[in-house]
């Protein structure tokens, strides 16, 4: 018989054995579990180190673009100019070569070419006129019968003072214009009328204006900062009539030319925008080129005849979108860029094809047709779709993202503006470009390059007031210096429906 001692080994043992299976099992399910863990985990990892992958190649394609792009902008792939973009010329890096041979002629009048110069006869017609102060001068014996005339043609600047003497009541007296300040000593009219000219043509800021009528003068004239401004105000208020008479003259065209070029007001963006065609030009101050803007200025809205502007697509919210005309100067510089860097056929293609129809155009101008044949048309449309569509097909080989990108809108435009950029072929008294907008707001840059930016936006607006008197004159062969004299002294200026000027 087994001892009670070793049925209680057996039963410890027994007990122990249970609890090493117990543990056993309990040890695998932990493995097991682990293992499931450990599993959910390189799961885990593995989607986290794809994405990261996805994420590291999407962000090494992002930088290789980035880097594509700083090269295109700092000019290392490629160099945008005036030439090639909308960049005007004053910003380019380089500025363009002359390479013609030097002749080495000397200024001037050259040898054996004759030469253009004033007569006695004219010299002697001109006397004639009451504004030429005529002095006559002798030397010599004048009882001698043998003599030589000569004429010296010279100006002269001299102060006038005009003492005014009012008797009695002057509400009952026609007196000047001038008289009409409340102020004694009062400037004349001429001054006025040149500070303008000086102002908004000849583009010089007031304290150098300010000097300049000191040394003009010798010092007899000194006038103020605040005066010149004052003055500036009161002639453009006094354009404002005028210029209701050309924006209604203008609304009758049948093609307004329109674009805006940038300005500065205390150091902050403003812009200006002209209305013009070939007698007139209406310029508007602007704080933005907002659809708003161009609303508030009421010239488009309502208008149904022809807009040509550069390809702004805010502008198709007025009038006819058949009636937009598309510049081709504006799509020339794309074309000239992506011919210089990214070497597809297309776009020299188009721009050589266009360039000889619009060649073709001015020819028959000049024998007095007025369009091209209908089937002349349907020919050139053709070869217009074969272009394009050309510039699709070789623009999917193109590597530049970047520049594929900018390729591409430039063809869907092509498409989707198709008939506003080949309305000139149906009608040629319609315009190939907007060149005439560019020249209306050369002067703008101007005087933003040499008299900096405009205090406030009133004189923007009266800047744009007086200027586009200026630029209406100048159109027309009229004297703007003396379109000043007249409203000044409220002389009549009286202005046709078709916007002649006509200056008493």
């Amino acid at each position: 018989m087994t001892s009670n001692y070793d049925r209680h080994i057996f039963r410890q043992l027994e007990e122990v054995l249970k609890k090493c299976d117990s543990l056993s099992q309990e040890i695998k399910d932990i493995k097991k579990q682990h293992k499931q863990e450990i599993y959910k985990l390189n799961q885990k990892h593995e989607k986290e180190v794809k994405k990261l992958n996805e994420k590291i190649n999407s962000l090494e394609k992002e930088n290789a673009e980035l880097k594509e792009k700083v090269d295109i902008l700092e000019g290392k792939s490629n160099q945008k100019n005036s030439s090639n973009s909308n960049i005007p010329p004053s910003k380019d890096e380089y500025k363009v070569q002359n390479h013609r041979e030097k002749s080495n002629r000397k200024q001037g009048g050259q040898k054996g070419r004759k030469g253009k110069t004033l007569t006695a006869q004219e010299v002697e017609e001109l006397m004639k006129d009451k504004n030429v102060e005529v002095i006559e001068e002798h030397y010599g014996n004048t009882n001698e019968t043998k003599s030589t005339i000569k004429y010296i043609m010279d100006v002269q600047t001299k102060v006038i003072i005009r003492k005014i003497y009012i008797h009695g009541d002057k509400k009952n007296i026609e007196i000047p214009e001038e008289c009409k300040n409340k102020s004694t000593v009062i400037y004349g009219n001429n001054l006025k009328a040149l500070v303008a000219v000086m102002y908004a043509q000849e583009v010089i800021a007031f304290d150098r204006m300010s000097d300049f009528l000191g040394i003009l003068t010798e010092n007899r004239i000194k006038v103020s900062h605040g005066s010149l401004v004052n003055w500036v105000h009161e002639i453009s208020n006094k354009c404002k009539k005028s210029r209701k008479k050309l924006i209604k003259a203008i609304k009758k065209s049948k093609v307004i030319y329109t674009d805006a070029t940038a300005t500065s007001v205390k150091g902050k963006y403003a812009y200006q925008r002209n209305y013009s065609n070939e007698l007139i030009t209406v310029l508007e101050a602007s704080v933005s080129k907002r659809i708003q803007e161009i609303q508030r200025q009421n010239i488009l809205p309502n208008f149904k005849n022809y807009i040509m502007h550069d390809h702004e697509t805010g502008l198709y919210n007025f009038g006819i979108k058949s009636h937009h005309l598309e510049c081709w100067i504006h799509l020339g510089r794309e074309l000239k860029y992506f011919d210089e860097y990214i070497k597809n056929s297309w776009s020299k293609e188009l721009w050589e094809f266009t360039w000889i129809l619009n060649k073709k155009r001015k020819e028959l101008l000049k024998q007095k047709i007025t369009h091209f044949t209908s089937e002349e048309i349907i020919e050139y449309e053709k070869k217009y779709d074969e272009i394009v569509q050309k510039g699709m097909e070789e623009n999917n080989r193109t590597l530049s993202k970047y520049l594929k990108d900018k390729e591409k809108a430039v063809l869907k435009r092509l498409i989707k503006y198709k008939e506003n950029y080949l309305k000139y072929l149906k009608d040629f008294e319609l315009p190939f470009d907007d060149n005439l907008s560019e020249r209306d707001l050369r002067a703008t840059k101007i005087k933003k390059k040499v008299s900096g930016c405009h205090r406030s936006f009133e004189g923007l607006k009266d800047y744009s007031n007086i200027r586009t008197i200026i630029s209406t004159c100048i159109k027309q062969g009229k004297n703007y210096f003396e379109f000043f004299k007249n409203i000044l002294n409220n002389k009549p200026i009286s202005i046709s429906k078709e916007g002649l000027i006509m200056i008493p």
